[in-house]
């Protein structure tokens, strides 16, 4: 399949993209001009406008290429990884929490960019059997311990399970040269707002 025609498929996603984004705000804005206090109108709004800040980027990084999904996915990862530790009961590791997070997702993202597959694949949970005993050892008040040891392994597993998204078009070339770049696309969106 030639270039040209990849890049047909992928501009047509991106115009669809918009296009139904585009729709989305006009209806939105009409109906919450012809109700302001309707709060199911206000919200819907919301949504859309959502949506717009959701793919602006999404949508900027794929025409930019595979190191800029790399590069946004890096950063929302890190952005995720701080609001899990948000939510732990004992304040005294939020800390030491979001720097092993933050320095896991640095290491795993970095696995991606150097090619390394092994590390890639398997680093994540080599730190989740690290880090949960840890996070048992350290540990001050043992009722809050089953909801600290959830919350650092559902950080840490989102963390592994995000990070394939920009691993499919670096660590196989030939996904992101191919004509699945558009099906890619479509994937990362809807992934990234489930």
């Amino acid at each position: 399949m030639n270039n040209d025609r990849i890049d047909t498929y992928f501009y047509i996603f991106i115009i669809t993209i918009f296009s139904l984004l585009l729709f989305g705000t006009v209806v939105s804005s009409i109906l919450k001009k012809t109700k302001p206090d309707n709060e199911t109108f206000q919200k819907v709004f919301i949504i859309v406008r959502s949506w717009w800040y959701i793919a602006t980027p999404i949508i900027i990084s794929f025409l930019l290429g595979a190191h800029a999904v790399l590069l946004l996915f890096f950063f929302v990862t890190c952005f995720i990884a701080i609001e899990f530790t948000r939510y732990l009961s004992d304040k005294s590791m939020q800390k030491p929490m979001r720097f092993v997070l933050i320095a896991t997702t640095l290491l795993q993202y970095l696995a991606i960019l150097k090619n390394w597959n092994t590390a890639f694949y398997a680093f994540i949970p080599l730190v989740a059997i690290w880090v949960l005993p840890l996070v048992i050892f350290i540990s001050k008040n043992p009722q809050n311990l089953p909801r600290t040891a959830a919350l650092v392994l559902g950080s840490l597993l989102m963390s592994y399970y995000i990070s394939h998204v920009p691993a499919m078009p670096l660590l196989q070339h030939e996904l992101w040269q191919s004509e699945h770049q558009a099906l890619l696309a479509v994937l990362v969106l809807i992934f990234i707002t489930e």
